[in-house]
């Protein structure tokens, strides 16, 4: 399995983002995952909405399968800005498993705290990495895809799949994708 991380300008590969794409493959347990950082690529001046002074997260997603998407691998994007879908006032993050391609807004996770700000980076990419391998939302507080409508919800929740999920991502991983929760 292979996932790529695009980052969005000015993000780049340095010692945050490094530290994220070696521990992405501990939560997804075996065998090996393959995880690469790609060149920062610019942000598309049609997704930013004036308005809103945010970022259209599907417009960005569609934007990295159209230009960067790596066909072969489950492609994470992460953007500096602040995100959104209509009908919600912000996303932390945003995955299309049509496309294997998810994007993650690092404007809400910031912290003075640079351990809080990996612990909530790994997190949000965990779990949108957990929607492209086709899992829903989980009902368990302390598994990585139960839903975060707020930071506090990201910091309890922790970047572990609960057994169940767990269960999900196997099957994924082993070729039968995940049709319902065990």
């Amino acid at each position: 399995m292979h996932i790529v991380i695009t980052p969005f300008e000015p993000l780049q590969a340095d010692a945050k983002t490094t530290r994220v794409q070696a521990e992405v493959p501990i939560y997804l347990g075996p065998p090996s995952v393959e995880v690469r950082i790609v060149p920062a690529v610019p942000s598309p001046p049609e997704a930013y909405n004036v308005r809103r002074r945010q970022w259209d997260a599907a417009r960005l997603i569609r934007w990295i399968v159209d230009h960067h998407r790596d066909r072969t691998a489950l492609n994470v994007a992460l953007h500096p800005g602040d995100l959104y879908v209509p009908g919600f006032n912000f996303v932390f993050g945003l995955a299309e498993p049509a496309c294997e391609t998810c994007i993650i807004g690092l404007a809400r996770l910031q912290s003075s705290d640079p351990e809080r700000w990996h612990h909530r980076v790994l997190t949000e990419v965990l779990h949108e990495i957990g929607h492209l391998m086709g899992l829903e939302h989980c009902a368990t507080p302390s598994c990585v895809m139960f839903f975060s409508n707020t930071i506090r919800e990201t910091d309890a929740k922790g970047p572990a799949f609960c057994p169940k999920c767990q269960h999900l991502v196997r099957a994924y991983r082993q070729g039968r994708p995940p049709s319902r929760r065990p």
